[in-house]
């Protein structure tokens, strides 16, 4: 089951108070420690902490994982997992659309997922940059995994575009996939600067930078 797709019939946020009268014990775990570990990190946050802020036992969170690392695991697979179904969602909206149109659409889709889903948007940027210090060779391993799968995806779109002259051919298909993705790192950090600039202008701005870049 996946978390962090909470919501009422009426499609509104809920408060603590609603959402703990429609989670199940396992829900409620894996909610209120992705939002302890986002703020206090994995190794600032104790099972204690989880079990008080929850108002579980020892052996109730025992029930669903062996340890906090497990428990760490599981959130970085079902993060990376919903940030997955968002991905493909767009990419299969747009498949009928230009190169350039389909990059835009992924990038578009990016902030529209950490618009949506701050805390897991937060908890992947989190783990990508600064996993926990005793297992980050496995985190950084499963964040290669997708990471690959996602450079296939992209390194496809450059190369159809390259065929049909949207995109400059003149560059290698690997050099505007990994121009992509630092792009997207690289927006990342100018988008959540406070600068004067709207989120659409700075946006645009990046978008604008990668198709100068690749003549698309």
């Amino acid at each position: 089951m996946l978390i962090f797709e909470i919501k009422n019939i009426n499609n509104k946020k809920l408060d603590w108070r609603d959402i703990f009268m429609q989670e199940t014990t396992l829900d409620k775990i894996k909610q209120i420690s992705i939002n302890l570990f986002n703020e206090k990190s994995y190794e600032g946050t104790s099972l204690k902490d989880i079990f008080n802020l929850i108002g579980i036992s020892a052996p109730s969170f025992y029930y669903y994982y062996s340890s906090k690392k497990d428990l760490y695991i599981e959130l970085i697979k079902d993060a990376e997992e919903l940030h997955r179904k968002a991905f493909m969602e767009v990419l299969e909206k747009s498949k009928a659309k230009s190169s350039k149109q389909q990059l835009e659409a992924l990038i578009k889709q990016y902030w529209v997922f950490k618009a949506e889903n701050p805390d897991v948007a937060n908890f992947l940027a989190r783990n990508a940059l600064f996993p926990p210090f005793e297992f980050r060779e496995e985190i950084w391993a499963m964040l290669k995994e997708h990471y690959i799968k996602y450079h296939e995806f992209v390194q496809e779109i450059v190369t159809n575009g390259m065929e049909t002259n949207e995109i400059n051919q003149e560059v290698s298909v690997d050099y505007i996939v990994k121009m992509f993705f630092q792009m997207l790192i690289g927006s990342y950090i100018n988008v959540s600067a406070p600068t004067k600039d709207s989120l659409d202008d700075k946006v645009n701005f990046s978008l604008q930078v990668l198709f100068d870049g690749i003549g698309a």
